[in-house]
């Protein structure tokens, strides 16, 4: 997320709503959620089991 900062206002991750600990994780990094309605290209996740999660690296997170 350091060498991000210097080149991104943001970063975007996403994973599978089954793994709680990643997503744990990633809300103490400061992620938060913004959509589990989503696709990407390659997506190996099911329609409906994926969250989409993005950190503001403007506030120091």
């Amino acid at each position: 997320m350091r060498w991000t900062s210097g080149r991104a206002d943001c970063v975007y991750y996403f994973a599978n709503l089954a793994n709680g600990a990643t997503l744990d994780l990633h809300h103490r990094l400061g992620f938060t959620e913004l959509t589990r309605a989503f696709s990407f290209p390659g997506d190996p996740l099911r329609p409906g089991t994926g969250v989409l999660l993005r950190a503001d690296l403007t506030t120091g997170q």
